[in-house]
């Protein structure tokens, strides 16, 4: 049988410091139907750094990609 993995939590709090984005973002962004999951643990809210993670990878943007910036769709 394998070992259960073990994921490290945050807090709320420190995932909106390492995102650089506002307590009220991550809260929105953790609430119901949110892009993010989270726990409560008691009366926290944690975020699994696995997620977080996922999160991002989800965001990722290729180099050279503006949006609006030349190519089809910009302005002419």
């Amino acid at each position: 049988m394998t070992e259960p993995k073990h994921h490290r939590v945050i807090s709320v709090r420190e995932a909106a410091r390492a995102l650089r984005v506002s307590l009220w973002t991550m809260y929105r962004w953790t609430g119901r139907g949110g892009r993010i999951p989270a726990y409560k643990l008691g009366r926290r809210k944690v975020i699994s750094t696995a997620d977080l993670e996922r999160f991002l990878q989800e965001c990722r943007q290729e180099p050279g990609f503006r949006k609006g910036a030349g190519g089809q769709g910009g302005r002419k």
